[in-house]
C-alpha cells in the first residue's frame, strides 16, 4: 500500500505537479517537450501546424494565408470543416508575405471542433479536436508541431482544454516506454500558441498533464506491471527528493488491518452523527 502523509492526503496529483512546475523542479512527467508562446514566430522550430477552431470565419488575421488555403480547399472538399483534413499552404506564410517563415507553416492539419452552441457542448469539443489533430499530424510525419487554437468567447479555457487533449493523444503507455525505448515518444516537442499566453497557462499545462500522465501509468498499465509493490516503487522514485511530498510504504499486514478497522469505525461514527 502506498499513501501520502496525512498532511498532504487532500492534495491531488494534479496540484502536486503544479507545485513542482511552479517551483522549477525538474521532475515533470510529460509525453514530450512542451513550450507555450504568445506570438507567431517566423523562425519557430516546428515541422507543421495543427489548427483547432469552431469555424474558419474566426481564424485571426495573423493566420490569413492559412485561412485562405483552407477556404480554397473547402470549395472542392466537402470534408473540410467537418472532419480532420490536411491542408497545404503554398506561401508558407501565416500573415506578412514579406517575412520568411519556417517551412513548418506550410503544412497544416485543420481539426474543427464542430458546433459549440448545443446544450451538450463544452470544453471537451476543443480537447477532442486537438487530440484528433495530433493523431493526424503524427500519421503525416510531424514530430514538432505547433498547436494553434483560435479563441472562443464562450470557452475561456479552450486553450488549456485543447493542450491537454493534444498531450493525451501524444501519451505512450508505460510498458512501451520501458520495454521499447525507441518508441517512448510520439512527438519530440509540442509548441502551443496562445494569444497573450501567460506563465500561468504553461504552469497549469505542465502540472495538470504531469499528474494525468502518472494516473495513466498507474491505472492504465498491465495489472502485473503495476501490482501494488511496483506502484509503491514507482511513487517512491517519482517523489524522491520532493520538498512537497513524503511517501510512506506500509507492508505490514497488521498495520493495514488496523488502518482498515480505524477507517471503518471513522465512517461509522460519521454516519451515526448524521
Amino acid at each position: 500500500m502506498c499513501h501520502l502523509n496525512r498532511k498532504y492526503e487532500v492534495i491531488t496529483l494534479f496540484e502536486v505537479f503544479i507545485y513542482h512546475s511552479s517551483s522549477k523542479m525538474d521532475k515533470l512527467m510529460l509525453p514530450c517537450e512542451v513550450n507555450v508562446t504568445g506570438t507567431i514566430q517566423p523562425d519557430a522550430d516546428i515541422d507543421g501546424c495543427i489548427l483547432v477552431t469552431e469555424s474558419i470565419d474566426v481564424i485571426p488575421n495573423a493566420l490569413q494565408e492559412m485561412k485562405d488555403a483552407i477556404a480554397k480547399q473547402k470549395t472542392f472538399d466537402a470534408a473540410v470543416g467537418k472532419e480532420v483534413t490536411f491542408i497545404a499552404v503554398p506561401t508558407a506564410s501565416p500573415g506578412d508575405s514579406k517575412v520568411v517563415f519556417s517551412p513548418g507553416y506550410s503544412k497544416v492539419v485543420f481539426s474543427p471542433t464542430g458546433p459549440t452552441n448545443r446544450d451538450y457542448d463544452d470544453h471537451r469539443n476543443f480537447a477532442d479536436a486537438a487530440g484528433a489533430g495530433i493523431k493526424r499530424a503524427i500519421v503525416a510525419g510531424m514530430r514538432k508541431p505547433l498547436l494553434i487554437v483560435c479563441p472562443s468567447p464562450d470557452y475561456p479555457n479552450a486553450m488549456l482544454a485543447a493542450a491537454l487533449g493534444a498531450l493525451h493523444a501524444a501519451y505512450v503507455p508505460f510498458e512501451i516506454r520501458e520495454d521499447v525505448p525507441s518508441r517512448r515518444n510520439k512527438l519530440s516537442s509540442l509548441t502551443i500558441y496562445s494569444d497573450g499566453a501567460s506563465s500561468d497557462l504553461a504552469r497549469y499545462i505542465h502540472g495538470i498533464e504531469s499528474g494525468r500522465l502518472v494516473a495513466r501509468d498507474i491505472g492504465g498499465s498491465d495489472p502485473e506491471r503495476m501490482a501494488a509493490p511496483k506502484v509503491a516503487a514507482y511513487m517512491e522514485k517519482l517523489f524522491a527528493g520532493s520538498p512537497f511530498i513524503k511517501v510512506n510504504i506500509s507492508i505490514s499486514h497488521h498495520k493495514l488491518s488496523c488502518s482498515c478497522i480505524k477507517q471503518s469505525l471513522h465512517e461509522q461514527n460519521i454516519q451515526n452523527q448524521c
